[in-house]
């Protein structure tokens, strides 16, 4: 599983996701009131990867709402 993974998550395409996703991040710390949006940490690589686990694996059992 985890080669067929890296098949199509290389380190680029991760840089990419994780840059881009800690920069909304940011984006939404500046126009958001609440204390613990605004003192959150950026994603890390690990992080970024254990999302993606997660939504590919409830891909791959069904686990979404529009499978019954």
């Amino acid at each position: 599983p985890r080669e067929a993974f890296c098949m199509h998550f290389d380190a680029d395409v991760l840089y990419i996701i994780l840059t881009y996703t800690n920069q909304k991040l940011e984006i939404f710390r500046h126009s958001c009131a609440d204390a613990f949006i605004r003192n959150s940490k950026d994603f890390s690589k690990e992080e970024i990867l254990a999302v993606i686990g997660v939504l590919l694996n409830c891909g791959v059992n069904q686990q979404n709402k529009d499978c019954s």
